[in-house]
């Protein structure tokens, strides 16, 4: 709130600092401070797995904390599929290394598109199918409230084993902005929450109200301060930001001339939708595409962009392959 930043400032606690270096201090303390927290978070492989060992082996061990990762592909090919992939394996494949032990280690999901009732169902019927081998059939037009809360009581339970707390909001983009998304996680965190994960399936489809002033002259310069402004506000709290992305239209005319393979065609080409600039304001991406090969089908994953200062990737991690399973599991 306006009182509190007031206050803080009073105080000398300024919310926008990170880390001050004073070399004409004589206390070592503070640098000290800062060195050995960055080495703790470095050190306990804050680098979120998943379950794919080569989308692992392609982000040096798995996607790092205080960065922004976007998954990338054509309209209708899985991309949030992909993202609720994601959600499960963090919670699943990983335990909470919070930086303020006292808070609650959070993974927090914001739906702009789709009901979050569809992606509790993907996430209960992903579970049961990896502990039971089956693919649970449900018929949605007949689910009882009780149903609904057994079903709910499922998916928290299994996503908390590890001690994670699992947030979903659905929210209609149309009546929200950036400042709303910004205050709505602000009002998360005072209630006790680290949120170490946070999802926006899309952001792309976040309204860019307010986010230049004035004119500019520049095609898609909204879209791309839109995700750079979402980078600086969670990012250099600790937060893997991660969202869903399409390819533009040159992406789907490079399609048509039947390359061999499309991810790998498109990658590093910055086909990003609203603006070929993006690329510029994030940290991770990849390019995925569903292919078909003897009546069998594949997801191919090649890598997109890759910013992480001191590592590099092997170009043999660049690329990967997996069966696919329209059920994402």
């Amino acid at each position: 709130s306006a009182n509190t930043f007031a206050q803080n400032l009073v105080e000398g606690k300024d919310p926008a600092v990170v880390s001050t270096w004073d070399f004409n201090n004589t206390s070592e303390d503070d640098a000290d401070g800062i060195i050995a927290n960055s080495l703790a978070i470095e050190d306990s492989g804050r680098a979120w797995k998943t379950g794919l060992q080569g989308l692992n082996l392609m982000f040096n061990g798995g996607f790092r904390s205080s960065k922004f990762l976007i998954n990338l592909a054509k309209k209708n090919n899985a991309k949030s599929l992909i993202n609720r992939m994601l959600i499960r394996h963090f919670c699943v494949y990983n335990t909470p290394i919070l930086k303020d032990p006292t808070k609650n280690p959070t993974i927090l999901v914001y739906t702009f598109e789709d009901p979050s009732s569809e992606l509790v169902l993907y996430l209960f019927k992903n579970i049961w199918e990896n502990q039971y081998g089956s693919y649970p059939k449900i018929d949605t037009a007949s689910l009882t409230d009780g149903k609904i809360k057994e079903i709910r009581q499922y998916v928290v339970k299994e996503l908390q084993k590890n001690g994670f707390n699992l947030i979903i909001k659905e929210v209609n983009p149309l009546k929200w902005n950036y400042a709303m998304l910004c205050h709505d996680v602000m009002k998360i965190k005072r209630q006790g929450c680290e949120v170490m994960v946070m999802s926006m399936d899309y952001l792309y489809k976040l309204p860019t109200t307010g986010i230049i002033s004035g004119r500019s002259s520049i095609a898609g310069e909204d879209v791309r301060m839109l995700f750079e402004n979402t980078r600086d506000a969670f990012c250099h709290d600790g937060t893997l930001v991660m969202t869903p992305h399409q390819l533009d239209g040159d992406a789907k005319r490079l399609d048509r001339t039947g390359v061999e393979s499309f991810a790998k065609s498109v990658a590093t080409k910055s086909y990003y939708i609203g603006s070929k600039s993006i690329d510029n304001a994030i940290d991770y991406s990849f390019v995925h595409n569903i292919v078909k090969f003897n009546n069998n089908l594949y997801m191919e994953i090649a890598l997109d962009k890759y910013r992480d200062a001191g590592r590099t990737v092997p170009h043999k991690y660049h690329y990967c392959v997996y069966p696919f399973n329209p059920n994402g599991s």
